[in-house]
């Protein structure tokens, strides 16, 4: 059918209309199973992503004419409800343009967690490394490896740090 874009004296098409699952606000927020969108696009319901290419995308581009190094340009946040039925951020994924150098531009994510009320990054992934912020734990069950020519792994074992390496399968080599 054909959808009727004025809005009449109601606040959003889907009042005037009697849509149950579309709403266009009078300024161009559209929600879908929501009456009164409070963002551009507002969705209440699961999201499907699907297309004819290998991998389809989901793109987020901060338009900034002016971006600067360390800029925030993307973040996906997680939320659920705590014990009291209080909607709360349980986690979320920020990027950073790390470096906005033509020559020398890269990224990096950081991985957010709320750890006893507060927002706190946990660990970074850039170009050159996956850092774990203090306090932070890199548990496996598998097997850790470290290969290159110049690959070294080293234990800062500093003050009250201790430093345990055992089985049966370790190789020793003589420190540099």
């Amino acid at each position: 059918g054909v959808f009727d874009s004025s809005f009449g004296s109601a606040d959003t098409l889907a009042e005037q209309k009697s849509f149950n699952t579309l709403a266009v606000t009078r300024d161009n927020k559209v929600g879908i199973n929501i009456i009164r969108p409070t963002e551009a696009l507002d969705v209440v319901g699961n999201i499907a992503v699907s297309g004819t290419v290998d991998s389809p995308t989901m793109k987020l581009v901060r338009n900034s004419a002016s971006q600067v190094n360390a800029d925030q340009i993307g973040q996906i946040e997680f939320y659920g409800n705590d014990s009291n039925d209080t909607q709360i951020q349980y986690a979320s994924i920020r990027a950073t343009a790390a470096d906005v150098t033509p020559s020398a531009t890269y990224g990096q994510l950081d991985f957010y967690n709320i750890k006893n009320g507060t927002d706190t990054k946990l660990m970074s992934l850039s170009s050159s490394a996956l850092d774990l912020d203090t306090g932070v734990a890199l548990n496996t069950g598998g097997i850790v490896n470290v290969t290159g020519s110049n690959s070294k792994l080293a234990f800062d074992s500093s003050g009250t740090d201790v430093v345990t390496i055992t089985g049966s399968q370790l190789g020793a080599t003589t420190p540099n």
